[in-house]
């Protein structure tokens, strides 16, 4: 999974400079790259039975109330999620490092937490990092996002609360 990951980080990083200086050849690699880390990590997720985490049940809900584009919603509530569940565990937070060092490698960045490297990966592809960004701005649009999401199969699966998914949600605003 580990090879994946770092597949598909250098993937979307070249297809990213090669779409913004018009270098062809990087472009068609960086898609490349792109569609073998995506399958890698796929599989690697179903082989290990590796269920999807709040982050992909709150961004169902945000696409379907707010529709923000499906890859945008982890663009928002990835790194919101991973400051939230950090410190609940020591086993989030072991494997947040392990993450974390891979994509400091990888990219060859120092960032402190993974979510700060989610943050500048994202802001590199200029794409939304924020709720704000995306359009997503109404309290009642919010408030119905985080009932919804405890209503998603991913949501219950991974046994969140109201209150957890508000604490998220208030920190992808901004």
């Amino acid at each position: 999974m580990e090879d994946a990951l770092a597949t598909l980080l250098q993937g979307l990083k070249n297809y990213n400079e090669g779409e913004n200086d018009g270098d062809r050849t990087e472009l068609r690699d960086g898609i490349s790259q792109c569609q073998f880390g995506s399958r890698n990590a796929m599989m690697g997720l179903l082989l290990n039975d590796i269920p999807m985490g709040p982050s992909h049940a709150i961004g169902h809900q945000l696409g379907s109330i707010c529709g923000v584009m499906h890859g945008v919603t982890s663009c928002i509530m990835l790194s919101p999620v991973l400051r939230h569940t950090y410190k609940k565990s020591v086993k989030q937070k072991e494997a947040q490092d392990k993450v974390l060092l891979l994509w400091n490698n990888t990219l060859r960045w120092q960032e402190r937490t993974l979510a700060d490297a989610v943050v500048r990966f994202v802001r590199m592809l200029d794409l939304p990092s924020t709720l704000k960004e995306a359009g997503v701005k109404e309290d009642e649009d919010i408030e119905k996002i985080a009932e919804q999401t405890l209503t998603d199969i991913l949501g219950a699966e991974q046994g969140l609360n109201k209150e957890g998914v508000m604490a998220i949600l208030n920190m992808a605003r901004e």
